[in-house]
């Protein structure tokens, strides 16, 4: 529908690029939920995902994908005249680009973490 409208008139309404916007976040923070439980684990060395014990780490990725679509949301409005640059160099930025960088630091060493401790030969070869 976005991109229809876009082709047609050449600009999509904001409401329709509001939810494009939302559903790329959404997808980003799903993988991001997903390769975090494969690295702590679950879904290849274990049947069923053991949610209870993974309740911080799902809140703090919503929580993350919730800022990431605020932050895209406040660059791309009218009322701003701001580059994707400055937009990481507000406070919320920051803690963007931080919480990025330990959830990549959380990704490799539960990864590196569980390549260590499975004895089993076809789940340890996935975490290759």
């Amino acid at each position: 529908q976005y991109y229809r409208a876009y082709m047609s008139t050449g600009e999509a309404s904001n409401r329709l690029a509001l939810i494009a916007r939302g559903g790329i976040v959404a997808g980003k923070t799903l993988v991001s939920i997903l390769l975090l439980l494969f690295a702590h684990g679950q879904c290849v060395c274990s049947p069923d995902i053991a949610w209870r014990e993974h309740r911080e780490l799902v809140g703090g990725l919503l929580f993350f994908g919730a800022l990431s679509y605020g932050l895209e949301t406040w660059s791309d409005s009218e009322m701003r005249s701001t580059t994707t640059e400055y937009i990481y160099d507000t406070r919320a930025g920051m803690l963007s680009v931080g919480l990025d960088m330990l959830y990549l630091w959380l990704y490799t060493s539960r990864c590196w973490r569980v390549y260590q401790a499975e004895t089993r030969l076809k789940p340890k070869i996935w975490y290759r």
